[in-house]
This record gives C-alpha cells, sequence and structure tokens, in this order.
C-alpha cells in the first residue's frame, strides 16, 4: 500500500516537473524573442486571454501575435510558479507571478511590470502544452 503512495507522489512529482520544463520554454521564447519557439508552447486550438485585449485563438494567431511582439519589444521575463494543480492525467492549472523588463525597440523606451498568470495545461500525446493563458499586470508580486 506504501509502495503505491509513493509511486503516485513520484508521477505527480514528475508531471509537475514536466510543465515546469514547459514553463522554462515559455521564458526563453519570450526572452529570446522567438515566435515559434514561443508558439511551440501551445496546443493548436490554444487562447490567450490578456486583460483589455481580443482573444488570440488558435496557433496561427499566436505565433502572428508573438512575431509582432518581438518585432517592437524585447523581454527580459522571469516567472515563479506559485501552485500547480494536477486535475487529471490530462489537465493541469498553473498560477505563476512574472517580472518583465521591456524595452521599445524604436524608441528605446524601457519599462517593468508584474504580472499574474493563469494557465490551463493538457498533456498531449505525452507532451504538455498550454491550451489557455490569461494574465494581467499588478503592482506587484507578493
Amino acid at each position: 500500500m506504501l509502495g503505491a503512495c509513493v509511486s503516485r507522489a513520484s508521477s505527480k512529482d514528475a508531471e509537475k516537473d514536466a510543465i515546469a520544463a514547459l514553463l522554462q520554454q515559455f521564458e526563453d521564447g519570450l526572452n529570446d524573442g522567438d515566435a515559434e519557439k514561443e508558439s511551440g508552447c501551445f496546443a493548436s486550438d490554444a487562447v490567450i486571454m490578456a486583460a483589455g485585449y481580443e482573444p488570440v485563438i488558435g496557433m496561427d494567431a499566436i505565433r502572428g501575435t508573438y512575431a509582432y511582439l518581438f518585432s517592437a519589444t524585447e523581454f527580459r521575463c522571469t516567472f515563479t510558479i506559485r501552485e500547480i494543480i494536477l486535475q487529471c492525467p490530462e489537465w493541469a492549472v498553473m498560477r505563476t507571478t512574472m517580472e518583465e523588463s521591456s524595452m521599445e525597440k524604436d524608441s528605446g523606451e524601457k519599462g517593468t511590470s508584474y504580472n499574474q498568470e493563469l494557465f490551463v495545461l493538457n498533456k498531449m500525446c505525452g507532451e504538455w502544452k498550454i491550451a489557455r493563458y490569461c494574465f494581467n499586470t499588478i503592482r506587484s508580486p507578493a
């Protein structure tokens, strides 16, 4: 009986590690300004929901949005995982905060902001992908 509990716990830890690796890939894509790397983190039917904007729906729209953002702005982001909840073998929720420094390429204007994010993740073909991504700006992380 104890062996089954340990096995389930180590399996959950492995899934959380895989989700954390996906977030690292996402952070690297933002910091590298790489729209292909960034969009590769998403499911083909993913949705991005940013406060104050219309949703970005589907892989083509997501890739185009990141290409546009990266053509105009350089980012330096650091995410902190606040929690990962494994809902079932194929679905998880991750809550994060992020500190972002940015620079507009045309003007050189710099800024710093803090976001809180909610990721809904779907495991497809053995790989975690972002199915839904919501974020908004906050004063600073708690």
